[in-house]
């Protein structure tokens, strides 16, 4: 969807998050899954509109997949964020390989920055900090600069040269492997 937009000349960006209004087979109720939305620039409103394709045709969902409202979707950062303050329960968030936890966030965080740096991956790419379910092992001042990323990334307009200074000087924030790696 984002390809299209971008074609005809609107501005559009892939992201990467949870989405606790949808229904997945096998999910368990009351998480918020792992999904991929879009958004596209409305200058007329001066705003990003949220947009989820992947669900256009669901009867149950109560508002418009056109126009998502602020608050619906459960963007990777959000939740790094709310489960690092103990907010929020990590198995809250899960994904279709039923994983959950701080792992399933921080490759949701990882594809979100990706997306907002214009490099959109495919799904089956880990980061390598990950070291592959190995995450909530890894010391705290790693998972402090990861916070630091993701306070960034909870406004990436207004913190877009921030965000751009961290993808060229942290590498290890964006290399990542895979099967087609």
């Amino acid at each position: 969807m984002a390809s299209l937009l971008k074609i005809k000349g609107t501005p559009a960006r892939v992201r990467s998050g949870f989405a606790p209004y949808f229904k997945v087979e096998g999910s368990p109720g009351g998480k918020s899954d792992d999904h991929w939305i879009n958004q596209y620039w409305n200058g007329q409103d001066s705003r990003w509109v949220m947009i989820d394709v992947d669900r256009s045709l669901e009867n149950y969902i109560k508002f418009d997949l056109y126009d998502i409202p602020e608050g619906t979707f459960d963007f990777s950062a959000d939740a790094w964020l709310s489960v690092r303050s103990g907010k929020v329960n990590g198995q809250h968030f899960w994904n279709a390989g039923g994983n959950g936890g701080l792992i399933v966030i921080a490759w949701g965080l990882f594809y979100d920055f990706h997306c907002l740096m214009n490099d959109e991956v495919i799904y089956f790419h880990t980061p390598e900090i990950t070291h592959f379910g190995k995450f909530e092992k890894l010391p705290e001042e790693q998972l402090a600069e990861i916070d630091s990323l993701a306070k960034l990334m909870q406004k990436p307009d207004d913190n877009f040269e921030e965000l751009q200074k961290v993808w060229n000087t942290k590498k290890e924030f964006r290399l990542l492997r895979g099967g087609l790696l």
